[in-house]
C-alpha cells in the first residue's frame, strides 16, 4: 500500500504489477501461500477534518480500486489499519494523522449518554476540523453521512460504503473469477465516456497525474486517464520528436501535467509519469509511422515510439502482466516499458484529434476472453469491476449479512472476501 516515495498521493497507487508476480512464484494448489494486504490508511488527516469531500470521495474510490486489484490478482483478503479515529485522524504518538472509514465525533453526540467529556487527547494537533462548523442536516445531504450515526457521535465517511459493500457480499469462501470491463456497445472504436461525434475525453477529472503514477493498458473508455497530449520538440534531424503528457487535476483542484518516463521504475518493473520539466527522466520519442499506417477513415496513424536519447533499437511497448493478469485478465493493467522496436509489442495506434494511444497487441495475440485493444492509461480506468464465485459461501440470510455488516465496521480482515483467483 505505503509507495515509499514520501508522496502519500501514491499510497496505494502502485505496484499492482508486483502482486501479480508474487502470485505467481508464492506456489499453487496445497503449496499456495494465503496474501493477505494487512495495513492501508490514508494520510494525512481526515476528509471530515478537511470539509472536502471530493478528498473523501477521492480515498473511497483508490480503496475500492485496490480492493478490485488486489482480489483479482488472488489475495485472500484486505485489512483497513484503521477502525476509529478522532476528527483529525488520531490520537498518534507521532502526530502520523490519517483517515479512517468511521470517526469519533462524542461531543456531536445528541444525548449525553454519548457526550463525554472531551479528553485531552482528543485532537492530536490544534488545527479547526471544518466538518464540526458543518450542520448535521448538512453533512447528511452534502457528504452522505447520516444523521443517526452523528447523534450517536459517529462520522461515516465514503470509504466505509466502498468496503461495506466488498466485505457484505465477497463472503468467506468466495473465489475471484474473470471479469473485466470491456469497451462500450458497439464496434471497437465505441467508448462508454465519449460518443462517436465527441472529441473530448469524458469520465470526471483525472487526479492520478504525478509523478510516480505508473503508465498502464486498459480497455479503451475514452476517458481522460486515457488522454495524451504530444507537445513537440525540437529536432535538427526532421524527425518527429515529442513528449507525451498527461493532464488532469490535484483534488484540490490545481491543474497538473507530467510526461511519459524514459527508464522502467527499478521496484515496479514499469514506466512512471514524470514531472515534464526533469531533464533526464522525462522520454523524448521519435513518433515513427509504420507503413500505410494512415487509416483515413477511422483518423489514426500507427507508429512506433521510438527513444530518441539512445541509439539502441528501442522503443514504448506494452509488457504482459505476470500471473496471467489474475482474474482482469491480460488486459486488466497491463505495464508499458521499453524493449525492441521490432516486437509486435512496439506498435501503437495514434489518434491525434482524440488524444488517444492504442495497442492490438492482444486483440491479435490474446486468447480466452483477452482479446481487444488497450488504451494508454494514467494508474487505472475509472470503470472496474470484480466478479465472484460465491457458490460455496453461505446464504446471505439476515444473521450472515449481520455477521457482514459487522466485520465491515471492525475492518479486521473486512474484505476477507476472494480465497483464490481462477487464474
Amino acid at each position: 500500500w505505503y509507495s515509499g516515495s514520501g508522496d502519500r498521493h501514491l499510497d496505494g497507487q502502485v505496484g499492482m504489477a508486483d502482486m501479480h508476480a508474487l502470485r505467481e512464484i508464492n506456489g499453487v494448489g496445497s503449496n499456495k501461500k494465503i496474501v493477505i494486504g494487512s495495513e492501508a490508511c490514508h494520510c494525512p488527516s481526515t476528509g471530515y477534518a478537511e470539509g472536502d469531500l471530493d478528498l473523501m470521495w477521492y480515498r473511497a474510490e483508490k480503496y475500492a480500486h485496490v480492493l478490485l486489484a488486489d482480489l483479482a490478482a488472488g489475495s485472500s483478503g484486505w485489512i483497513e489499519w484503521n477502525l476509529l479515529l478522532d476528527a483529525m485522524g488520531g490520537p498518534n504518538h507521532l502526530n502520523n494523522l490519517c483517515d479512517a472509514p468511521l470517526l469519533a465525533v462524542p461531543y456531536r453526540a445528541a444525548s449525553t449518554k454519548y457526550n463525554p467529556p472531551i479528553q485531552s487527547w482528543e485532537h492530536s494537533k490544534p488545527e479547526p476540523v471544518l466538518g464540526d462548523a458543518k450542520p448535521r442536516e448538512d453533512i447528511e445531504r452534502d457528504w452522505g453521512s447520516p444523521t443517526k450515526y452523528i447523534d450517536l457521535g459517529i462520522i461515516v465517511q465514503p470509504m466505509y460504503y466502498y468496503m461495506g459493500h466488498v466485505s457484505k457480499y465477497v463472503r468467506e469462501g468466495s473465489t475471484s473469477i474473470p471479469a473485466v470491463v470491456q469497451s462500450a456497445s458497439g464496434d471497437d472504436s465505441s467508448r462508454t465516456f465519449r460518443n462517436e461525434e465527441d472529441v473530448s475525453a469524458g469520465g470526471g477529472g483525472n487526479y492520478l497525474v504525478r509523478d510516480g503514477t505508473e503508465v498502464t493498458g486498459w480497455p479503451c473508455e475514452g476517458s481522460t486517464r486515457q488522454s495524451w497530449t504530444l507537445l513537440p520538440m525540437a529536432s535538427t534531424s526532421g524527425k518527429r520528436l515529442v513528449k507525451l503528457q498527461a493532464s488532469g487535476t490535484e483534488v484540490d483542484g490545481r491543474e497538473m501535467t507530467a510526461c511519459l518516463g524514459n527508464v522502467p521504475d527499478s521496484s515496479l518493473g514499469g514506466l512512471t509519469l514524470r514531472w515534464c520539466d526533469w531533464v533526464g527522466a522525462v522520454g523524448v520519442y521519435e513518433v515513427a509511422p509504420v507503413e500505410d499506417s494512415v487509416d483515413k477513415e477511422k483518423g489514426y496513424e500507427t507508429v512506433r515510439f521510438m527513444l530518441n536519447e539512445t541509439d539502441i533499437n528501442s522503443c514504448l511497448i506494452v509488457k504482459p502482466l505476470r500471473n496471467g493478469g489474475g482474474s482482469n485478465g491480460m488486459r486488466g493493467g497491463v505495464q508499458t516499458t521499453i524493449g525492441s522496436c521490432d516486437s509486435k509489442k512496439a506498435i501503437w495506434k495514434l489518434d491525434i484529434q482524440l488524444g488517444e494511444i492504442s495497442s492490438s497487441y492482444f486483440a491479435e495475440n490474446g486468447t480466452n476472453g483477452n482479446e481487444g485493444d488497450v488504451c494508454l492509461t494514467t494508474g487505472w480506468n475509472f470503470l472496474q469491476v470484480g466478479a465472484f464465485d460465491i457458490s460455496a459461501t453461505t446464504p446471505l440470510d439476515k444473521s450472515s449479512s449481520s455477521r457482514s455488516s459487522s466485520r465491515s465496521s471492525s475492518s479486521s480482515s473486512s474484505s476477507s472476501s476472494s480465497s483464490s483467483s481462477s487464474s
